[in-house]
């Protein structure tokens, strides 16, 4: 359970997470996307694909 308060402490990853519950089956070129047009978060798709990782090892 540490793992999961752990993986949701970052804000990029809660962010991450409200887009893919918004609209589920998304690809990581559109994840990127959708941050950066709805939320301002311009990380790489490397970034995101870790990010992506954590959270699914959480």
């Amino acid at each position: 359970m540490g793992d999961v308060f752990k993986a949701l402490a970052d804000p990029t990853r809660r962010t991450i997470l409200d887009e893919l519950t918004e609209r589920n089956g998304q690809t990581l070129f559109e994840i990127c996307a959708r941050l950066l047009t709805n939320h301002g978060i311009g990380p790489s798709r490397q970034a995101i694909s870790q990010h992506l990782d954590v959270l699914e090892a959480a």
